[in-house]
């Protein structure tokens, strides 16, 4: 029989592999095909040993064998982000999470496994309790989730296949004596690694008890593990509602164009337009009203906790990867968005007008701006002078004679801050500097607007 490049021979490796069931239905050419990729990945993966334990060649192939039977079906049967393996004699405690634990999947790339726990799944092959492959299947969900690179059937239906099986998560949270393990209704990460366990462990209760859930797993992961005589291929003529799946190709093509590989997801839409795209809008909408900016801060802040109470929903969904993301969409795509939402309204819908004359306490000139800013006898537009001011133009329309006071017309808002929607200099006593100048330009102002000026 051939070898592998690494030495290891095909008669080694059955005698290695034997007690694996999944691995003994298969045909002469299914095993050749099931050793070649086992061998492949037991020198790509990087093993490690903890707390002492040894590496040794079975535990590298058995445990490359778990990764080879849940992507038999792919045509890429590696998972990228995931070349690090650490192998732990029984279950261990996690100094981060604070907890005993027998095997994780994290988003840095690694695969923990404690190898007690590991074998005993393979000892009962039937009890839909499997280490190995609940990690895998986690470590796939995250590949995918973080955007690398993934087979492209299982890339090109898991999003449809979530959509699908999500009334059976819903039910699996509510119902104990669901056929699931009731474990799998954590989080939809969960429940697709709680699939994975049953789909290969109790296949036929598994398609007896939900038949389109066990379909569409088929589906996704490429292969049937009820197809013994077929080294497990997908007969699509068999599965049920393979004519809806026809129709939504097309619709599955768009929705994975738009959705590549899962590596965007809505809620950092809505965090990239908090950063990129409120900050501008929400300048603008209160750059003349009268509002302390560590009142818009605060307002922000309480909006933030409206995303931060989504925490255990997007933990049920299965969407948080990251905590660092989700402080990003809270404070962002919640705070800060709800925050421009609430001063545009505030600006856009007043609820009252006023219309009130100022006089003006104190005048700041600056040289070189077209501006004038002023004080007036009101303590509260006093505190917001960035809002007083008048075009110099304006201000000094009548020669040695200034504006001496201001009509400023308010609307308050929604949110119960004041607006200012319009400042208008206010022309006192007899400017016989204006009339000659209007009389030299030939100019006659009606009665009705000369009032103004009086």
């Amino acid at each position: 029989m051939r070898s592998g490049s690494a030495g290891l021979s095909f008669d080694h490796f059955e005698r290695i592999i034997r007690p694996f069931e999944y691995y003994e239905q298969l045909s002469l050419e299914g095993k050749q095909r099931f050793y070649f990729r086992c061998d492949r990945l037991s020198r790509y993966l990087r093993f490690k040993g903890m707390q002492g334990l040894k590496i040794d060649l079975e535990k590298r192939i058995l445990i490359a064998a778990s990764i080879t039977q849940v992507t038999f079906g792919f045509a890429q049967f590696h998972i990228p982000a995931f070349r690090r393996v650490l192998v732990y004699p029984q279950s261990f405690y996690h100094a981060g999470w604070k907890k005993w634990m027998k095997g994780f999947a994290a988003g840095n790339g690694v695969i923990a496994l404690s190898w007690e726990d590991f074998r005993s799944g393979y000892r009962t092959p039937d009890d839909n309790y499997n280490l190995g492959m609940h990690e895998i299947a986690h470590a796939l969900h995250l590949n995918l989730s973080q955007g690398h690179d993934s087979d492209s059937v299982f890339q090109h239906f898991f999003n449809h296949w979530e959509a699908k099986s999500l009334r059976e998560f819903e039910n699996l949270s509510d119902d104990s004596s669901h056929f699931l393990r009731h474990y799998g209704g954590t989080n939809m990460h969960e429940f697709f690694a709680v699939c994975v366990e049953h789909f290969f462990e109790s296949p036929e209760p598994f398609q007896k008890a939900l038949p389109d859930l066990y379909a569409g797993t088929c589906l996704l992961m490429n292969q049937d593990p009820l197809a013994h005589d077929n080294d497990y291929r997908l007969n699509e003529e068999l599965l049920p509602g393979k004519e809806e799946k026809e129709e939504k190709d097309v619709n599955l093509s768009l929705e994975y164009a738009r959705y590549r590989e899962r590596s965007w997801h809505w809620s950092l839409t809505l965090a990239s337009i908090g950063i990129f795209i409120s900050p501008l809008i929400l300048y603008m909408f209160t750059f003349d009203t009268l509002v302390y900016r560590r009142d818009i801060i605060q307002f922000a802040v309480f909006a933030s906790a409206l995303g931060f109470v989504q925490y255990p929903w997007f933990r049920r969904k299965g969407w948080i990867d990251y905590a660092f993301f989700f402080l990003i969409y809270a404070i962002f795509g919640v705070g800060l968005n709800l925050a421009t939402l609430g001063f545009a309204a505030n600006s856009l819908f007043p609820l009252e007008h006023s219309n009130n004359e100022y006089k003006i306490t104190r005048v700041i000139d600056e040289p070189m701006t077209k501006f004038v800013f002023f004080e007036v006898n009101d303590e509260h537009l006093n505190d917001h002078i960035e809002h007083l001011y008048l075009e110099k133009h304006q201000f000094y329309l009548v020669k040695d004679n200034p504006v001496q006071s201001v009509n400023i017309e308010l609307k308050k808002g929604l949110l119960g801050y004041d607006v200012i929607k319009r400042i208008t200099p206010v022309y006192s006593g007899k400017n016989s500097d204006l009339d000659a100048l209007l009389k030299e330009l030939n100019i006659e102002i009606p009665d009705s607007i000369r009032q103004k000026f009086k």
